[in-house]
């Protein structure tokens, strides 16, 4: 017979007296009466022992209810860290993914910002060579190009609303006139009345020219020249018998500045005027040098009205 071990060490020991007590009365024949009492004691002793077993199953039960319980609510709390978790991962994803968005915009906003940055720089180029190369352009014209240029255009306007106006009957230098405001006519008339230049005749009358050009610009102190004059009398004009000749008539220092400042810009305008004018590719070489150039231009000047047809016409060889 076999007993489990699950009570207290003194009931098993009792257990174990009990029982080699029932296997000597076993062997010696008992009485009824004996009997009767051996199997009380036997049921007392049954009693004995099964109450501790059930009080120990009873406290296995209890420990394995617990230990259930404590499972179970591992368990839940599992769940429930694992669920916190499974959120946390969630919202991590969800935080990563707006990360990701965000690094992808702002990448895409560089990117445009870089492309940006090339089509200018690509734009700039081109417009540093396109000027680079007017102007190349520009300096290999001549230095009064543009102005020459505007003068032509000028001119064929001119000319074309002549031909329009003939073509019309009617008299362009009065339609000329009539649009052109009388201040301009008047500036203009002026302008041909003050200076003209009859060109040149001969070298007295050149220098003569030269002479008042420089001396227009220095004008004479009136009001000092009237109070000498006044102050010296009879004598302000000297004869052969006046003694104040030379004495008389110092110059002032502001007249001497004046005299002086006018001689420097003679000295600055005549070093501009040494240099030696260029000769323009597109006019016609009817000279053999520099003194027949200007004979040629003088002539020019009084002639060309009148041969200017002969000479287009010899030009193109429809001369009669």
């Amino acid at each position: 017979m076999t007993f489990e071990l699950h009570a207290s060490g003194d009931v098993v020991y009792k257990r174990i007296e009990r029982m080699e007590e029932v296997s000597s009365a076993e062997k010696v024949p008992e009485t009824s009466e004996e009997q009767g009492e051996g199997r009380e004691e036997e049921e007392k002793a049954e009693e004995s022992v099964s109450e501790p077993a059930e009080k120990a199953d009873d406290e296995r039960t209890d420990e394995k209810s617990t230990e259930s319980e404590t499972r179970r609510e591992g368990k839940e709390g599992e769940s429930g860290s694992g669920s916190e978790e499974s959120e946390e991962e969630e919202k991590d994803d969800g935080g990563g993914e707006e990360d990701a968005g965000q690094m992808m915009a702002s990448r895409e906003e560089k990117m445009a910002r870089l492309r940006e940055l090339h089509r200018r720089r690509l734009e700039a180029r081109q417009l540093n060579h396109r000027e680079v190369v007017e102007e190349d352009r520009r300096s290999k014209l001549p230095a009064n190009w543009e102005s020459r240029q505007r003068k032509v255009e000028w001119e064929e306007e001119d000319e074309k609303a002549r031909q329009e106006a003939e073509a019309a009957g009617e008299d362009y230098e009065r339609e000329k006139m009539m649009k052109t405001s009388a201040s301009e006519l008047e500036r203009l008339q002026r302008k041909k009345k003050k200076n003209p230049d009859p060109g040149f005749t001969d070298y007295a009358q050149a220098q003569l020219r030269k002479y008042e050009r420089l001396t227009k610009h220095i004008q004479p102190d009136m009001e000092a020249y009237q109070e000498q004059k006044l102050e010296m009398g009879a004598d302000f004009y000297p004869g052969v018998n006046s003694l104040t000749h030379g004495g008389a008539g110092k110059v002032s220092k502001e007249a001497l500045e004046r005299m002086t400042q006018d001689l420097a810009k003679q000295v600055e305008k005549r070093s501009k005027f040494s240099r030696r004018r260029p000769h323009a590719d597109n006019q016609d070489v009817d000279y053999i040098n520099d003194r027949n150039m200007r004979f040629n231009r003088k002539a020019a000047r009084y002639y060309d009205k009148y041969t200017a047809e002969i000479k287009q016409n010899l030009e193109r060889g429809t001369a009669i």
